[in-house]
């Protein structure tokens, strides 16, 4: 059943405009942005943000950040408007379009549009940089402190220093200790080991929120303060040293051996794809006879002489290419067919190259559409279903290391159960020890209870072979019916892909 969940990630979009132009004769445009996102083609438009007016300037830099949330298994569509503020009617400078995995995809996060109104196609640039959203949970300062000068407070030696560092608490309305350091034994010169603390704790997150360091020396009953600073996260990252006092005594310094903040929030999905990260997308459709003559229209394989009018296989293909060939690190597609006779010599092939070609290769989505259409009129329908040759055909191209990221997606589409099980199974198991995620589109009435052992949700599939366990989930199945829109097909079929992509990269201990 079709749900619609919220994001997994969102990102802050920054936009910034040049050699806008002018719509007033005396003036550059008082400009500002309005952005609208369409989650699919059904759905209106909705205004997510609008930008802060900038006066008086062809190339307006704006502060405001849009929120935007990403899906990867939908087709988002982003739409800037950009208008120049008037005493009676705003006018319109331009407008702009481009799917979100455009810029999320990006290795620079970044991408440049034209914009343009009907009657003018260059009416100035639209410059547009995404960072993802951190929360601030997620974020740790490492600190690491020394002090030089501290008074002697003890009589009969040095002191014994340590420090601690406090934030006040409304709720308690005095001072809490976050952390407390070692001990460092008769020494005016202490250095203390690197500390820990989050954020989230420290500062809530607000780098210019103030606390207080404070440094004591440690007695056998208690301590007695040498001297303290009040300070932040922001000014800890600048400076290099701060004096320490006691009322309106300059008591040492404390200097900043060490400081850092480490974001331990795993590597989302477009970090990967930012980084680097090449996704490969292959298909392969099944050919065999249960599918009905293909000169028939029931036949699911029956092309209408209309265009407008889709059969399954072209519908899966045309949804789910789209949603996939924005991150195809190449925008070429390997399509295959299986369970078909061959020309010349009508042999049986459970894995042929769709084209016809030595390469199996498709420009886009288009170049998969007409290798089927040329497949369809070629070669013969027949059979079993055999889905472990093309499984084992993608897993042959699968290759993944620290230096070379490379990650595959095969889409299989099928009408029927499937022949060959235990071997399936078995080229699953192994297929989920390699970079390959597996999308299986069931089209047609056949009965796909099969299915469900493949789709492992949560349970590890086992080969029924070598009797070796799946080290993962891998395998998504959707039954594409009548009442499932083709919106409805790419999300439900590809909403498990960024997870199954960032376990494996995570598991293997391999960084953007």
């Amino acid at each position: 059943m079709y749900k619609n969940q919220g994001p997994k990630e969102q990102y802050a979009l920054s936009i910034t405009c040049t050699a806008l132009e002018q719509t007033d004769i005396l003036s550059p445009p008082d400009a500002y942005v309005l952005v609208y996102l369409k989650n699919s083609k059904k759905e209106p438009s909705q205004l997510i943000g609008q930008t802060e007016k900038i006066n008086n300037t062809a190339n307006p830099k704006f502060k405001t950040k849009i929120i935007l949330p990403y899906f990867f298994e939908k087709q988002q569509n982003l739409s800037f408007v950009v208008k120049d503020s008037d005493a009676n009617d705003d006018d319109l400078v331009g407008e702009y379009s481009c799917q979100v995995s455009k810029i999320c995809s990006d290795v620079n996060n970044s991408h440049t549009g034209t914009l343009s109104i009907k009657s003018d196609s260059n009416r100035g640039k639209i410059h547009l940089h995404v960072e993802p959203v951190v929360g601030s949970g997620s974020e740790y300062m490492k600190l690491k402190l020394s002090a030089k000068g501290l008074p002697k407070v003890d009589f009969l030696g040095k002191s014994d220093p340590y420090f601690k560092i406090q934030v006040y608490s409304k709720s308690a309305n005095k001072l809490q200790t976050l952390v407390k350091s070692s001990v460092r034994k008769n020494t005016l010169n202490p250095e203390w080991q690197a500390i820990e603390l989050s954020l989230l704790s420290l500062c809530n997150g607000d780098t210019t929120k103030k606390f207080i360091i404070r440094v004591l020396d440690k007695d056998l009953l208690s301590s007695d303060e040498i001297g303290s600073v009040e300070t932040s996260v922001e000014q800890l990252r600048l400076q290099k040293s701060l004096p320490l006092t006691y009322g309106r005594k300059r008591r040492g310094f404390l200097h900043i051996d060490s400081f850092s903040i480490e974001d331990r929030r795993p590597y989302s999905f477009t970090e990967y794809l930012q980084g680097g990260l090449a996704i490969s997308f292959s298909t392969a459709i099944d050919f065999t006879m249960s599918n009905g003559k293909v000169d028939q229209p029931q036949s699911l394989h029956f092309v209408n002489p209309n265009p407008h009018y889709l059969n399954p296989y072209q519908s899966a293909i045309y949804a789910i290419g789209n949603i996939l060939s924005p991150y195809d690190h190449d925008g070429f597609i390997g399509a295959f067919g299986f369970g078909a006779k061959l020309p010349p010599h009508d042999s049986l092939s459970h894995c042929f190259h769709l084209n016809g070609l030595n390469n199996p290769m498709c420009s886009g989505v288009q170049g998969v559409l007409n290798a089927y259409y040329k497949a369809i009129h070629t070669v013969s329908l027949w059979g079993p279903t055999n889905f472990s040759p093309v499984i084992r055909q993608a897993l042959s191209n699968s290759l993944m290391s620290q230096d070379v990221q490379h990650y595959s997606i095969l889409v299989i589409i099928t009408d029927g159960a499937i022949s060959d099980m235990d071997d399936t199974l078995d080229a699953i198991v192994d297929a989920s020890f390699s970079p390959l995620s597996l999308v299986i589109v069931g089209v047609g009435q056949a009965d796909f209870s099969s299915m469900n052992r493949l789709d492992g949700d949560g349970k590890m599939l086992r080969s029924p072979k070598s009797g070796r366990l799946a080290c993962r989930d891998i395998v998504q199945f959707v039954h594409y019916s009548p009442f499932l829109s083709v919106d409805q097909l790419a999300s439900e079929t590809l909403r498990e892909i960024p997870f199954q992509v960032t376990s494996y990269l995570r598991s293997h201990h391999i960084k953007p």
